[in-house]
C-alpha cells in the first residue's frame, strides 16, 4: 500500500449487462459516481489506522474480476484417399470473466486509533478452476475473482464480491471424417458479475452509510467457431479439399467500475485444419481474435481488487 491519489473516473456504463446478468434487478442505492479522493490506496492486504483528528472516513472497495476462458481447440482434418478430405471445425471463442462489485461507504463516529484490516481479492486466472483432462487443448476452467473486505476487531464492516469466472472448458471444433466437414465449437456464457457488497455499523462504527454501489458487468459470450467445408470427389478419384472453419472471437471481460475490477478476456478459438488428399494445398481456418479485458485486467486474468480509505 502507499499514499497516493485515489485514481478513479466516472463509472463505465454497462446497461446491457445490467439487464442481462444474473440478479439483474434495479439497484435502490445511488448511482456509482467514482470521485477523485486523496487517501490511502490498497492494492494488496494492509492496515489503516484512524488518526487522532479523524472521526469519520470514506471507503471505496472493489472486488476482483473473474478469469476469462481459453479459446477452443481446432478440429483436425478429414482424409479421403484419391479425393478431397473435409475441413475440421474451428474452436469456439473463450468467454469473458465477470467484473467485481464496487461499493462506497461513509463511516462515522470512529474512535481514534481504530485499526481497519484491509483484505484485497485476487483476480481469477485461466487455470485456477477445475480441469477436464479429456480435452488436453481446452482443459482449463477459469476461476472466480476473490472478494475484498475490511474488518475492525474481526467484524466485517465493508465488503465487495468478486466476479465469477467464465464458463469452461471452451468447446473445441470437431474433426472432419473422410470428405465430411467438422463442426465449429459452440460458445459459452461469460462469468456473471460479483453479486453485491455493503457496509455495516459494527465494532465501534456508530453509523455506516452506503453512498454508492455498482456491479462491474458480466463477461460476454464467446462466439461459435465456424464449420469446416466438405471435400469433394469426381469420378471417385479426384476432388477439392475442404477448408478448415475459422475460430470464434473471444468474449470481452466485464468492464469493471472506474479503473478497477474488470474481468479477464476470452481467448480467440483456433482455426480448424483443412482437409487433405492427393490434390491441392491444405487450407486451415483462421484463429479468432481475443476479447477485450475489463478495467485493470491483464489478458485472461481478472483485475485484482482495490481499496481507497480517506478523510471525507
Amino acid at each position: 500500500m502507499k499514499k497516493a491519489l485515489g485514481a478513479s473516473v466516472v463509472a463505465c456504463t454497462a446497461l446491457a449487462l445490467l439487464a442481462s446478468g444474473p440478479g439483474a434487478q434495479a439497484l435502490a442505492e445511488p448511482a456509482a459516481h467514482v470521485e477523485d479522493l486523496y487517501g490511502q490506496e490498497f492494492v494488496q492486504d494492509g492496515r489503516y489506522v484512524v488518526s487522532d483528528d479523524e472521526s469519520s472516513v470514506t471507503v471505496e472497495l472493489w472486488g476482483a474480476g473473474g478469469g476469462g476462458a481459453r479459446g477452443g481447440a481446432k478440429g483436425s482434418y478429414g482424409r479421403l484417399p484419391g479425393a478431397g478430405g473435409g475441413g475440421g471445425g474451428g474452436g469456439a471463442g473463450g468467454a469473458g470473466g465477470g467484473g467485481g462489485y464496487y461499493v462506497k461507504c461513509l463511516l462515522t463516529g470512529i474512535e481514534p486509533g481504530t485499526r481497519f484490516e484491509v483484505h484485497i481479492g485476487q483476480g481469477g486466472t485461466l487455470d485456477s478452476g477445475p480441469r477436464d483432462p479429456s480435452d488436453v487443448a481446452s482443459i482449463y476452467t477459469p476461476g472466480p475473482g476473490g472478494d475484498s473486505w475490511i474488518t475492525v476487531g474481526g467484524d466485517t464492516i465493508v465488503s465487495a464480491k468478486g466476479g465469477y469466472g467464465a464458463a469452461g472448458p471452451t468447446h473445441r471444433g470437431t474433426s472432419g471424417s473422410g470428405e465430411q466437414h467438422g463442426s465449429g465449437g459452440q460458445g459459452q456464457h461469460g462469468g456473471p458479475y460479483g453479486p453485491g457488497g455493503g457496509c455495516t455499523d459494527k465494532a465501534g462504527i456508530k453509523y455506516a452509510e452506503r453512498l454508492a454501489s455498482r456491479d462491474g458487468g458480466s463477461g460476454a459470450w464467446g462466439a461459435n467457431g465456424g464449420d469446416g467445408t466438405d471435400g469433394t470427389r469426381y469420378l471417385g478419384i479426384v476432388g477439392s479439399l475442404g477448408r478448415g472453419g475459422d475460430g470464434g472471437k473471444g468474449g470481452d471481460g466485464g468492464v469493471g467500475v472506474g479503473r478497477h475490477g474488470g474481468g479477464g478476456a476470452g481467448g480467440g478459438g483456433y482455426g480448424g485444419l483443412g482437409g487433405v488428399g492427393v490434390w491441392g494445398a491444405k487450407t486451415d481456418g483462421a484463429k479468432g481474435s481475443n476479447g477485450a479485458a475489463g478495467a485493470g485486467a491483464k489478458g485472461s486474468k481478472g483485475a485484482n481488487g482495490y481499496a481507497v480509505i480517506s478523510a471525507p
